[in-house]
This record gives C-alpha cells, structure tokens and sequence, in this order.
C-alpha cells in the first residue's frame, strides 16, 4: 500500500528516484541510493490499468452542450489548483488527504473540459492536477488524466500539449522501473520541445531521457555479469577441486568490495539561451539545480549544447572545445567548470525579387524599378511596396504573394527567395451618368437621352466625364419650357448639358403665362411686328411671359424716328423679351421746317 501523503512530499521518492513536481514547469528524476518501494509498485499497478490506456469518452457534441461554465469561472478554478500546488509543495498544509474533495472536483472539471473539446483550458488545469495528484499519491487518476490530455491534444495538433504529456508519463514510467516506456516517451517529449523552442522544459526531458538510458544500460549488461561470474566459479573447481569449489562460494558469499574510484566534480554553466546535456547534466541559465554532476575523476563526458530558436552555440570556455560545436567530449581529471555561451545567431539575408509587367513603377526598401529589380534583405523581415501607375493604367495583381487586386501598398513576408510581379493593365474607361427628370408634359431627346412625363424608360445614359451632352426639350400642346434645373439653360427648348461626373437635369414643362404689351405711338408713323401688332396711336395685344417680339417703327410722310423709350433699342428695330405687362413708347419726329 502507497504510503500517505503529508506536508513537504516533494520531492516524492519512487523505486529508485526522488520525483519532484515543484520546482520546475514539469517533473524531474533524480536517482537515489536507497529504493523506495510501496509508490513504485502504487505507480506500477497504475501504469498497468487497462481503464487507464483505454478511457471512455462521451460524443463531444453532447458534452459542449451540457458544459456551462464561462471561460472566467474556469480560469478561477485554475488559479485556485496552482495556489493549492504552490503551498502543498511548500509544505503549508497540514494534510494532503483533506484535499480529496477539491482534488474530485478538479478532476470532474478535468473531465468536462476535455469532452467539450476545451483544450487550452484542460491543459492549463492538468498542469496543476499534474503536481496535487502526484503530491497526493493518486497515481491511477494521473495515469488516466495524462493519457486522456495526450489523446486530446494529438486529436487537436496542440505540440507543447503532447511534449507535456508524454515527459509525465515518460518520467513516470521511469520511476515505476520501466525504462523502456520512458525512454520512448521522453524522445518523443524532447522532439517536440525542440520543435517548438521550449528549451526550459527541454533540459528536464533530457535528463530524465538520459536516466531512462542509463536504466536501459545497465539492465542489459547485468545478464553479462552473471555469465562471468558462473565461469569464474567453472575455473575454480576445474582448477582447485573441492578447494576452488569452497573458493569460489567463499568469495560468492564474502565479496572484497575494491576500493571506490576517485570522483571529481563536472559544473556547466550556460550562458545565454540554450540547454546542455549529458553525463547526468541537465542545465540551463534559467534552470540551474543539475549543472554540476560527480563523476569518475579521468573520465571523459560527452556534453551536448542545444541553443535556443535564433540562438547559435558561440564558445566553450574551460575545454579545448572549438566555437559553433554543439557537442563537446570533456576530460575530467579534477574538478573542471565549462562555460558555454549562446548568442544571437547573426542575421541571415535574402533576395527580394521585383518584376514590373505593364506601366507603372514599384518602389519601398531599396526597390525603385519599372522593370525589374533586385535587393537583399533581412530574412525574416517585411517589405512595403509600393505600386504606382501610370497615367491610365492600375494596379491588376501582386503574383507571389497575398496581396489583393487592385490595392497599390503591398507587405511582403520575406523568410526566404522570393520574386514579386506587379501587374498593371490599362485602366477602364471612366463615365459619369446624365438623369433627366421631366416635370409636366413633354420630352427630351438628345445624346443618348428619350425621356417623357409618359416613360422614364430612356431617362438615363453614361457619358464620358468633360463631355457635353446636347438636349431637346419638345413641350406638348399647351406647355412651353418653363426651365432646365441643374444647369443654366433658363426656358429655352435647346440646352448643351456640360457634364463632369454624375448630374441630374429637370426640364419643366409648364402651361405659359400671359402679359400685356402696350405700343404708344407719338407723331406721324406706326409700329408692327409683322403680325398681330400694327399700331399707329396707342394699342395693346396679349403676349407670352418668356416670348422674344421683335417690333419695326415706320415713320409717316415728313418725318423721322426719333427713338424707343427702352433704352436697348437704338435703331428702327427693336426686339425684347416679354417678362411681364410691358409699355413700349415710340417717338416721331417732325423734318419739315
């Protein structure tokens, strides 16, 4: 039976290591002399449960339509489990075993979220669960939680999820004495990690993975050993008889232990971003409890230096190691303290490639063509281009990239080679569009334009922009042009409609007003129009408002014109617009003496 859980377990012993949950992102191994044995065979039995492999899992659909909570109240519970981690691996509560009931409660949660597909906040919330359940010895339900969050966040393609997963169940595995599974969970643990850049983690996965080969190690050599030592014995009683017989099982029985190899200390120090590894060393400059490691004094250990994402291995300080080597063979005679530096790795250059198709010109970050242009950048960077055309002429497509038709900036991402084409195509022909409304009864004809009181149907054309547009106005019986509204043509039936983008023109049509156009005659002679005025004393004749009447004064025998009271009219003609009642006076003079 597992023993219980009480204040300060961590680290926890397990069989032949002390397995820490809380002082790192993720657990960490470390051997010890003395083999515990009750948590090993709690975490073997665990590891071995066939409900823990399989799980059963309910439809997600109907899962997300029974979880409720909102996203705030899942967060709090979350806080309140690392809170609980943080003071139970501190020691600051009395008994673990009080927490059971909020251990189920997280577990109940754990289950919810991971049915609903909630896959963030399953792996924030294992993380916490990942420490209580260890800290508590509640192996089977950690088994089962961390094989589900495995399932989850392969099914989700979630990578730091499946690195998470599969270190616990690898350092778990090599606890519990299986270094076999551990050994295949940890490498696919560190695959990941290095993938994704997570180097703080990474170094506890490689420690741990490097444990899981040295278990592996020493369980295959240890069926070598006993063959020796059974022919040593064969070779004492062939040699000496019941003697080496009796020699033989004397020295079995009572063996002289030789005297223990002289040790010496091996410290790594990183400096910068990066990890390193080997002989037992698991280091970063984040993470420092396993930089220093004891070993056989004259032997030699392999050091391997993983830099960060951006980061290359610069110098190893204390070895004759050479600059930019990731792997380094350390002779340890004495106690020996290697410096490895990481620094940025120096900027990495590539080709941004212009190509111009039609007229125009493409400029930004050293590109300034209009045909064709090359300019070395920094990879990784983004370049803004612009596209500028000429004169009847857009902007059609960027080729090579995910720019938009028709938009004349572009950013381009710029990881590696890359050709850009700039397409720029004549431009369509513009128009504005000419509204003719009608008011009254009557039409206008003209330019593309056959608009009526009757039908709008033809009351409507596109014009090209700057053009002028020549409009008819025919009024029916009874109506005359009383104006043009939008433009400047006042009641004439004939109008040039100058038209610069969209406009709209009303003709009114309206039923003509009437005035009164009196003629005074003074002297000898008369005044006509040639019509219905013929005046040679004082008369008046209805007229049009808006009417042009064009009058010629005839002087009688012996005299002479001797002017118009309208002041426009200097000759025997004269011609005016009716505005409204008019009194026109015509003066004749005597030429006799």
């Amino acid at each position: 039976m597992a023993v219980q859980p009480s204040v300060g377990s961590n680290p926890i012993g397990i069989g032949s290591y002390s397995f820490d949950v809380g002082s790192g992102p993720d657990s960490f191994a470390e051997y010890q002399p003395k083999r515990e044995r009750e948590n090993a065979k709690a975490l073997d039995a665990a590891l071995d449960d066939e409900q823990a492999e399989k799980g059963d899992r309910p439809a997600p659909v109907a899962a997300i339509e029974e979880f409720q909570e909102t996203a705030d109240a899942v967060t709090a519970k979350i806080e309140k489990a690392d809170a609980l981690v943080q003071a139970a691996s501190h020691g600051q509560l009395l008994d673990l075993s009080n927490l059971n009931g909020e251990i189920n409660s997280l577990l109940d949660l754990f289950g919810r979220l991971d049915r609903a597909g909630r896959f963030e906040e399953e792996l924030r919330l294992m993380r916490s669960l990942n420490g209580l359940l260890s800290l508590g010895l509640r192996w089977l339900d950690l088994i089962r939680s961390l094989r589900s969050l495995l399932r989850s966040a392969e099914t989700a393609g979630h990578l730091a999820g499946q690195a998470f997963a599969h270190h616990e169940l690898g350092t778990l595995h090599l606890c519990a004495g299986h270094p076999e599974q551990a050994a295949e969970h940890l490498r696919e643990a560190a695959r990941l990690q290095e993938q994704i850049g997570d180097v703080g983690v990474h170094c506890a996965t490689r420690h741990n993975l490097d444990c899981a080969r040295r278990d592996l190690a020493l369980r295959g050599g240890l069926p070598r050993l006993l063959r020796l030592a059974g022919l040593v014995a064969v070779f004492a009683i062939i040699g000496g008889g019941a003697a080496g017989l009796a020699s033989a099982i004397s020295s079995h029985h009572h063996p002289v232990p030789p005297p223990p190899p002289p040790t010496a200390h091996l410290t790594v120090k990183p400096v910068g971003h990066g990890i390193v590894t080997g002989g037992g060393i698991g280091c970063s400059e984040q993470r420092t409890a396993h930089c220093t490691k004891e070993v056989a004094s004259g032997s030699k250990v392999l050091l391997t230096a993983t830099p960060a994402k951006g980061f290359v291995v610069a110098e190893w300080r204390g070895t004759s190691c050479g600059s930019g080597d990731n792997t380094c063979h350390v002779q340890v005679a004495g106690d020996i303290e290697v410096t490895v530096v990481f620094r940025s790795a120096p900027p990495k250059s590539a080709t941004l490639k212009v190509v111009v198709e039609g007229s125009g010109t493409v400029a930004g970050a050293g590109i300034d063509c209009g045909d064709q242009c090359v300019s070395k950048v920094l990879s990784g960077s983004k370049v803004v281009l612009t596209a500028t055309p000429a004169d009847g002429y857009v902007v059609t497509d960027w080729k090579g990239t995910s720019c938009g038709r028709g938009n004349s900036t572009c950013s381009v991402q710029v990881d590696r080679d890359v050709t850009v084409t700039v397409v720029f195509a004549s431009a369509p022909p513009q128009t504005a569009t000419l509204t003719v409304v009608v008011q009254g009864s009557g039409s206008v004809t003209g330019g593309g334009i056959d608009c009526s009181d009757q039908s709008s149907a033809g009351c409507t054309t596109e014009v090209v922009p700057g053009s002028a547009v020549g409009l008819t106005a025919t009024p029916a019986e009874g109506y005359v042009v009383s104006d043009w509204q939008g433009t400047s043509c006042g009641g004439s039936n004939i109008c040039s409609v100058p038209v610069a983008r969209d406009i709209t023109v009303t003709v009114v049509f309206a039923p003509p007003q009437t005035a009164t156009l009196t003629v005074v005659v003074q002297g000898s002679g008369k005044v006509t129009d040639g019509g219905a005025i013929d005046c040679a004393g004082t008369c008046s004749e209805p007229v049009t408002v808006g009417e042009q009447i064009t009058l010629r004064a005839i002087a009688g025998a012996g005299t002479a014109l001797g002017g118009w009271s309208d002041p426009t009219c200097t000759t025997d003609t004269c011609s005016l617009t009716i505005g409204g009642d008019t009194t026109l006076t015509v003066t004749f003079n005597s030429t006799l003496q």
